[in-house]
């Protein structure tokens, strides 16, 4: 085992070395329930957050008819400038 660099792993290894203990007393079908866990939930994609669901559903592709072309000229003509009179 490693040595602990810092109080979190000093935690984490101590729950790994109790786990192990419990481990060691358990049959072997019980081990095996107990791997089969451990896996699907190593595999298991985590479900993501509504913020974060909101947030990557604004990205992705632009669906629409129009070619390129219609659409730079759409922009293009959707803008609006006006003159402003700058004095230095």
């Amino acid at each position: 085992m490693e040595i602990a660099n810092t109080r979190k792993d000093f935690i984490l290894n101590e729950l790994l070395e109790n786990f192990l203990k419990i481990l060691e007393k358990m049959d072997t079908k019980t081990k095996v329930t107990v791997i089969a866990r451990i896996s699907e939930s190593i595999l298991k994609e985590p479900e993501k957050s509504d913020k974060e669901k909101v947030f990557y559903s604004c990205f992705g592709s632009w669906e629409t008819d129009q070619s390129a072309d219609e659409l730079i000229s759409m922009i293009y003509s959707a803008r609006h400038f006006r003159e402003r009179n700058i004095e230095l």
